[in-house]
């Protein structure tokens, strides 16, 4: 056997031999993180839960070979779980299993998201190694987020860097003290990280640009001895043009202007913290990190203190000079072997000598910016104003610019418009009128000039208009991209200002042609109750705004309430990333909602259309009882354009849901609505789109779209990793009872209030604007009240609906049956009157406890929007948890309150509830 071979079968033995340790340590792992994640736990349900469903998950999470995370992750899961039981032991308002399935799938949803950003920042050192020092998941996520702010800005810094180079300019560069001057923004950035400086900003506008197209040059100073978080340890000169001896102003890291004189106590510091630094340096060598960064900042700021009282005392006979100062002092290149601490004239001396050494540093920082900024004057060229403006192409304006001062240009624009060449004959050449309305069709279209004025000159006519730079325009290249960027956005908007005046022309009777005004008056008059009503053209508008709530996975909710007082307040989930990214996806699809709702829509318009008609057929003379097709009767129809958009605004949550604003509008084309007909057809048509009931269905169709849509295809996505196999039994419940509404016109079967989109709006009694359709209205009821009454327990996220009266108690939704009415017809008839609520009546079941002539039903509102009648003055959303200390509420509504008995039900039937309601 020879070496090679000895040598081969130790290495495999040793091999063989690590390879057994590391499993046996992979093994111990895993036996001390299941022992952590059940630790003090007593429930078998809740044992089994943590074995066989949240251990696996722990050990997929963790992204390392030997999983060295899974024991911090069992601690985490556990701690959070054990203090789970305990608030719900004192305070059993929900399932104990339910909670902490709810608890465990959060926790593991936290970090799948972090953990894998976590092992990558700590593998950069930009956080700390040791999990186990991180007691708390949300201090966990907050340090996450922070190191890949900072990693992001060290990635950015490294695609500066080379740029930053190449666009600057080294003054000096010695042991002491760096001086550069940078020359774009990306070296302004790189050379000034870690200030405030505007000119620097990397997060926020930079101003770099700007300044220094104004003329303004700066120039970096890093003294490189004091510490880090020395206010002095960066500064910015700045030089204005003019400014050849010193800057005009000296700015410190936290951005302060601190003049010149700042410039020399940095260098007399900077100093101090050199000498500081070799007294130290065997200590320092120990030292790593924060720890020796603050070691030395409190060295230095004790020093300091000693150097400004031998500044101040140094002529004093009885003042003393401290030891750690002396060898400070005497390790001064200024210090003078004959002088000593004793006599205030030696001490004078050594002070005088120091001064001498500080002003000529000084001197010479300030010295070598002013002669670079005197040879390298700041601001662009002409060559540079050039190929900014070629980078715009103005078909209407003009603009020009040039250099008036040395490195200073001045520019302005202008407009003409040849009037006469538009081919219209004036029938009344006012001037001063065409010139006005000319002027505020501009302003109209947000075109502000500085002056204006109509020349006319052998019978032509040219309105012109010239512009000026604004405050923030006027100087350097930046200032000249936004007047560009002003007067391109002017040059666009022309062809309107031209149309529209032509048409003001009209208006006024100037030129020949209709009136819109009059038609504008006309459908104006009609007093529209639910419609805007505009005329934009030649297009008729009507238009109006509503919301509705979308509803969200139960757990989201605790997400973005947390710490907030009441659901009668609206929550902003801009800072919740799962309701944003929930919403998101809701947004995603809105071209099919809309492209649902406008087929839908405009289905029903032609029905309505085709129905007047056939009516105005019917009373002509010689046509029959069959109506004829709108050909035969010659009536023109305008065309019809439906739209309808979400508002983009701040997202808020109320108590079922995301609350949706939406813009609808419905454009007329009356280009052509001369004849008396059509507009009366119009008129009729108005009137009928604006009645209550039209109106209302029109926005619960777009609601039960939109709902449906997210309920079926949206929210199942959105599920809890814990509640997959659950979403997926849902889903099929939820398609068997979708198919029972479509069989009676429900949620998918049929357009407005269960009824066909054809017929919808036209015909046919009111079924309500709920999701899952009530029985329509039977006739009048009785007027007489009977001595019955019903009462309503609305409750969503463990909130209950009540009233206030006007005696100041609290009451329930409902009231008197009337005479020969059914108990849940009567209900769902007050519910509405007093709340605006569609209440949906399959879902109501009777409170057992019912007692006398009163009966007590339970549901839930399906959102929070309460229009009050005159019965009550108040409403109020208030927590289960609160019913039984409230004041003003009978303790016979409270009984029947706490019997409600919606969070024992199972998972299943409450989610169904939660996706019709």
């Amino acid at each position: 056997m020879n070496r090679t071979t000895i040598f081969e079968d130790w290495q495999r033995y040793f091999n063989k031999r690590n390879l057994l340790k590391e499993q046996l340590l992979l093994e111990g792992r895993k036996e001390n993180a299941m022992r952590a994640l059940i630790r003090k736990l007593s429930d078998e349900y809740t044992i089994k839960h943590m074995e066989n469903r949240v251990f696996p998950k722990i050990l997929e999470r963790d992204p390392t070979e030997n999983k060295k995370y899974i024991e911090w992750m069992a601690r985490i899961v556990n701690r959070g779980v054990l203090r789970t039981i305990a608030r719900l032991t004192q305070d059993p308002s929900e399932d104990m299993d339910t909670a902490v399935i709810r608890y465990t799938g959060q926790v593991m949803s936290i970090i799948e998201r972090n953990l894998r950003d976590y092992h990558k920042l700590a593998q950069r050192n930009l956080i700390e190694k040791n999990i186990d020092s991180f007691k708390d998941l949300g201090d966990w996520e907050s340090k996450i987020y922070n190191a890949k702010r900072e990693f992001e800005h060290r990635e950015k810094m490294k695609e500066y860097e080379q740029e930053a180079k190449d666009s600057s300019a080294i003054l000096h560069d010695d042991e002491d003290i760096f001086i550069v001057r940078p020359l774009s923004k990306e070296s302004s950035c790189y050379y000034g990280q870690g200030v405030r400086w505007c000119i620097s900003a990397t997060k926020s506008r930079n101003y770099f640009d700007q300044y220094t197209g104004e003329g303004v040059g700066f120039y970096f100073v890093l003294f490189k001895h004091l510490p880090a978080d020395h206010d002095n340890k960066q500064m910015a000169l700045t030089f204005h043009k003019g400014d050849y001896e010193e800057p005009t102003e000296v700015f410190d890291s936290p951005n302060d202007d601190v003049g010149v004189e700042g410039v020399r106590e940095a260098v007399e510091s900077n100093l101090i913290a050199k000498q500081l630094k070799k007294g130290l340096a065997n200590t320092l060598k120990r030292m790593k990190g924060d720890k020796k960064q603050e070691f030395f900042r409190q060295k230095f700021d004790e020093l300091t203190e000693s150097f400004d009282e031998y500044k101040n005392e140094y002529l004093e006979d009885d003042y003393e000079v401290p030891e750690e100062l002396q060898g400070v002092l005497k390790s001064m290149d200024s210090y003078d072997s004959d002088y000593g601490f004793v006599d205030p004239d030696d001490r004078t001396g050594i002070f005088d000598d120091l001064e001498e050494s500080i002003n000529e540093t000084y001197n010479e920082v300030i010295g070598q910016a002013a002669q670079h900024f005197d040879v390298n004057p700041a601001g662009p060229t002409e060559e540079d104003y050039d190929d900014l403006y070629n980078n715009y192409n103005f078909e209407n304006f003009y603009v020009s610019y040039e250099e008036m001062d040395e490195n200073k240009f001045y520019w302005n624009a202008g407009v003409s418009w040849e009037i006469g060449d538009e081919d219209i004959e004036f029938l009344n050449e006012d001037e001063d009128e065409i010139r006005t309305i000319v002027a505020q069709v501009m302003d109209n279209n947000h075109i502000y000039t500085d002056d204006y004025d109509l020349e006319t000159y052998g019978g032509s006519m040219t309105f012109r208009a010239d512009f000026s730079p604004a405050y923030d325009e006027g100087e350097g290249l930046e200032g000249f991209e936004r007047f560009l960027d002003r007067i391109s956005e002017y040059d666009g908007s022309w062809p309107t200002v031209i149309e529209e005046s032509i048409q003001e022309f009209r208006e006024a009777n100037l030129i020949g042609g209709g009136s819109m005004s009059t038609l504008y008056d006309r459908f104006e008059d009609m007093n529209l109750e639910h419609f805007e009503v505009d005329i934009e053209q030649d297009e008729l508008s009507i238009s109006q705004n509503f919301e509705f709530s979308i509803p969200i996975p139960q757990y989201m909710y605790a997400l973005a309430t947390k710490d907030k007082p009441s659901w009668q307040q609206k929550v902003s989930i801009k800072n919740v990333p799962q309701l944003m990214n929930y919403n998101n996806a809701i947004r995603e699809r809105e071209q099919e909602h809309r492209d649902l709702f406008i087929d839908d829509v405009t289905k029903v318009f032609n029905q309505i259309f085709k129905l007047y008609a056939a009516q105005m057929q019917s009373s002509l003379p010689g046509f029959g009882q069959e109506p004829g097709s709108i050909e035969e009767v010659g009536l023109v129809l305008p065309d019809t354009r439906i739209s309808i958009y979400r508002h983009v605004q701040e997202p808020t949550l109320g108590s079922s849901g995301i609350i949706a604003d939406f813009f609808f509008d419905i454009r007329l084309d009356i280009s052509d609505a001369e004849d008396e007909d059509i507009l009366l057809t119009i008129e009729r048509f108005l009137r009928k789109v604006d009645s209550d009931s039209m109106s209302k269905k029109l926005q619960a169709r777009y609601e039960n779209i939109v709902v449906n849509d997210v309920v079926k295809n949206v929210l199942p996505k959105f599920e809890q990793p814990e509640q997959q196999q659950v979403a997926e039994n849902k889903k099929r419940k939820l398609k068997i009872l979708i198919k029972e509404f479509q069989g009676r016109g429900g949620i998918t079967g049929g357009g407005f209030g269960g009824m066909s989109p054809g017929l919808a709006g036209m015909m046919g009694a009111n079924r309500g604007t709920s999701m899952d359709s009530h029985p329509a209205d039977s006739g009048e009821l009785p007027d007489d009240d009977s001595p019955h009454v019903a009462k309503a327990v609305l409750v969503r996220n463990s909130h209950v609906l009540l009233l206030k009266s006007k005696d100041g108690r609290w009451d329930l939704p409902g009231g008197h049956l009337k005479r020969g009415e059914g108990s849940v017809p009567a209900l769902s008839r007050e519910v509405f009157e007093e709340t605006g609520l569609s209440i949906d009546t399959s879902q109501l079941k009777q409170i057992n406890g019912s007692t006398g002539t009163t009966r007590f039903y339970m549901g839930t509102y399906p959102h929070d929007d309460i229009v009050l009648s005159d019965e009550h003055v108040g409403h109020e959303f208030v927590s289960l948890q609160s019913i039984p200390e409230l004041e003003g509420l009978d303790n016979t509504y409270k009984q029947m309150i706490m019997k409600y008995d919606n969070i024992n039900e199972s998972k299943n039937k409450k989610k169904l509830k939660l996706l019709i309601g």
